[in-house]
């Protein structure tokens, strides 16, 4: 049964508001049918109202269903009450993509985790390294799904949040998996310990990606590098490499995106193992990228989530005002 706008009103009206969330109740009384049930939600929930919360969400998100925001915050409290499956449909019916949501795919990546789904929990920690999203958390649960598998650490991630007090609702059916994927790792512990020494190239390689790459040299390095617009940088080795390929790894390294950066140096030192220049480059930017990852761990999580949400409306902002402007000049 559907609440209407005035229930919701007078349900909010009987909580010791501050100022602020006076203001917020005002503003969904005015606008009853906008996006005002988001901050309207959070009152109720700051409040321990979280039923009511909860079913505010669901409301709004039905209503608004493009609004993405409100979908993944949806998403993260059905995942906090054990709902697996209604959080996993918040995501996958959003209209828009989330592939840039730093809380979307977080959120992701564990429920494929607790359902055994392999393929979406690596599509979901490539989605975080590129966004630089990978907390201490996500971080230990990937280390397991990678040393022994995913159904070992699918079941210690259960058992853990069923100890944090999480009644897991999760369908009885078979896992999905594939049977080539039932297998733990054979990669030993005292192995992933060590896999840091290794060389660099291999770091985070899995199998699939070595079968691509192994005979990848067996091409002359004279038509693996083809320079752009009769533009090279000489890298020694007999071969040369794209400008735009080492331009755009700078460009991405001085605005900080050193994993971008990283990615690009890699690729460019599987095809020219030997040249001494980009495998500093390479190191370099490892570097930078830890040391970054690092200083973001250090970040109070909730912090952390509040800066996500704050970044997507702040993205969302500036593209609502650049469409404004768009329409301003073509009225004049």
């Amino acid at each position: 049964m559907t609440i209407d706008a005035k229930t919701w009103v007078a349900i909010a009206g009987q909580l010791p508001l501050s100022r602020v969330e006076q203001e917020v109740l005002k503003r969904f009384r005015d606008d009853p049918s906008g996006r005002q049930f988001l901050p309207l939600s959070d009152v109720l929930r700051s409040h321990k109202l979280y039923d009511e919360s909860l079913e505010l969400l669901t409301q709004g998100v039905q209503d608004h269903p493009a609004f993405s925001v409100a979908r993944v915050v949806l998403a993260r409290e059905l995942f906090q009450r054990g709902q697996i499956m209604e959080a996993w449909a918040a995501l996958e019916r959003s209209p828009a993509p989330l592939s840039d949501n730093v809380l979307a795919q977080k959120l992701r990546f564990k429920m494929a985790v607790l359902l055994g789904d392999e393929s979406a929990a690596r599509g979901a920690i490539q989605a975080l390294k590129v966004q630089q999203g990978v907390d201490p958390e996500v971080r230990r649960i990937f280390d397991q799904l990678e040393v022994e598998g995913v159904l070992a650490a699918r079941d210690s991630f259960r058992e853990e949040l069923t100890s944090r007090g999480i009644d897991l609702r999760l369908p009885k059916m078979p896992d999905i998996v594939r049977e080539d994927e039932q297998k733990p790792s054979s990669i030993s512990k005292e192995a992933a310990r060590g896999r840091g020494k290794r060389f660099i190239l291999e770091y985070e390689l899995d199998e699939s990606t070595r079968r691509h790459v192994e005979n990848f040299h067996v091409v002359p390095l004279i038509e693996v590098f083809v320079p752009t617009d009769g533009e090279s940088a000489s890298l020694g080795d007999g071969g040369q490499v794209e400008l735009d390929s080492t331009t755009l790894a700078e460009i991405y390294a001085k605005q900080g995106f050193y994993s971008k950066a990283l990615a690009i140096y890699r690729r460019l030192l599987r095809m020219a193992p030997h040249n001494d220049l980009i495998r500093l480059k390479v190191s370099e930017m490892a570097r930078l990228e830890k040391d970054q990852r690092q200083d973001d761990l250090e970040v109070d999580p909730v912090v952390f989530e509040r800066m996500e949400v704050t970044e997507l409306i702040d993205r969302q902002m500036r593209f609502m005002q650049s469409m404004l402007d768009k329409l301003e000049q073509k009225d004049r």
